[in-house]
């Protein structure tokens, strides 16, 4: 007979498995957010009129790029994580400030506006986060 008893060993073996697996990009917190506020702006440029569109599509481009940087700060590791981790931070002050233009200029709600700026906010706090604890392993 086959004893199918868990002992503690097996727990913390299975934790500490749990923990090594690597998570995909699409799985990452940062990334979801940022894919987020990427769908977010895609709503708002939809709604804006032609003669911005200058405006909403490089707003688009910056999330895009938003989305680039933390893709490849998770492939790589050590100094060039951390210098993707600050170009996402960099890209993110972009899209705040494009945003507070949209928004001051009449074409965001202040709803969209408020979801907007918790995403952004909690994204930067992930992604300053991040690179910081880069830069501790680093050292």
């Amino acid at each position: 007979m086959i004893e199918n008893d868990i002992n503690n060993k097996d727990l913390q073996n299975g934790v500490s498995q749990r923990k090594q697996r690597m998570r995909s990009t699409a799985q990452l917190p940062a990334y979801r957010a940022a894919a987020n506020i990427l769908f977010l702006l895609s709503e708002v440029a939809r709604d804006v009129p032609r003669k911005l569109l200058r405006l909403t599509d490089r707003v688009l481009l910056d999330a895009e790029e938003l989305l680039k940087t933390i893709a490849l700060a998770n492939e790589f590791r050590g100094e060039e994580r951390g210098y993707y981790l600050s170009l996402a931070l960099a890209n993110i002050q972009v899209v705040k400030t494009n945003v507070g233009i949209m928004k001051n200029m009449g074409f965001i709600r202040k709803e969209r506006q408020t979801m907007l700026g918790t995403l952004l906010k909690s994204l930067a706090a992930q992604v300053a986060a991040w690179r910081d604890s880069v830069k501790s392993e680093g050292q």
